[in-house]
C-alpha cells in the first residue's frame, strides 16, 4: 500500500508541476522555457554510523514569475547497502550577481524512499532540502556551477550536508 501511494505521489508531482507552470505562462512572457540541471556531488551524513556517499540528481524548473522558479527533482544515493531516492518540488529564488552569474536560494520539500538491499527493509520518509547555488551562464541555456545544501529527513539518521557540481542545459 505504501509503495503504491509513493508511486502515485511521484506521478502526480511529475505531471502536476509542468501543468501549473504552463498555466502561469499568462503571467511570465512567452519564451521562458524549462531549465534542466544535472548535479553530482558528495554527501556527508550527520550520523557517523551511516557513512558518506556520492549522489546524482536531476532537476527541471520553470520560471513562474521573476525571480521564482519551480519544478520537479529526483536524487539518488547509494550508501553502503542502502539505496535512497528523493523526489522533490524545488523552488528557487534567482538573483543576478553579474551579467552571466546567478545566485539561487533553493528549498525543496518532498518524499524519500530508502531500501536496505541486504535486509530488504524499506522506508518512506518526508524530506526537505535547503541550500544555495552559484552558476555562471556560458551561453544561453548552458550553465556551470556549484551548490551547498542541507537535507533533513523525518528519520534523522539520514540528515546530511552535501556539496555538488551543477551542469545546466
Amino acid at each position: 500500500m505504501k509503495k503504491s501511494l509513493f508511486v502515485v505521489a511521484i506521478i502526480a508531482t511529475v505531471m502536476g508541476v509542468p501543468m501549473i507552470a504552463s498555466a502561469l505562462d499568462l503571467v511570465e512572457p512567452v519564451g521562458k522555457g524549462w531549465e534542466y540541471t544535472l548535479g553530482v556531488g558528495y554527501k556527508h551524513f550527520m550520523k557517523d554510523s551511516v557513512g558518506d556517499a556520492a549522489y546524482v540528481g536531476f532537476r527541471a524548473q520553470k520560471r513562474v514569475q521573476y525571480p521564482f522558479l519551480v519544478g520537479v527533482g529526483v536524487e539518488a544515493t547509494a550508501v553502503g547497502d542502502v539505496l535512497a531516492v528523493d523526489a522533490t518540488i524545488p523552488v528557487s529564488i534567482r538573483l543576478g550577481i553579474h551579467e552571466s552569474v546567478k545566485f539561487d536560494a533553493l528549498i525543496a520539500p518532498g518524499v524519500a524512499y530508502a531500501k536496505n538491499m541486504d535486509t530488504k527493509v524499506k522506508k518512506i520518509m518526508a524530506v526537505g532540502t535547503g541550500g544555495f547555488e552559484i552558476k555562471t551562464f556560458l551561453k544561453k541555456g548552458f550553465s556551470l556551477g556549484a551548490g551547498l545544501y542541507f537535507t533533513g529527513y523525518s528519520k534523522s539518521e539520514f540528515n546530511n550536508i552535501k556539496a555538488g557540481l551543477i551542469i545546466g542545459f
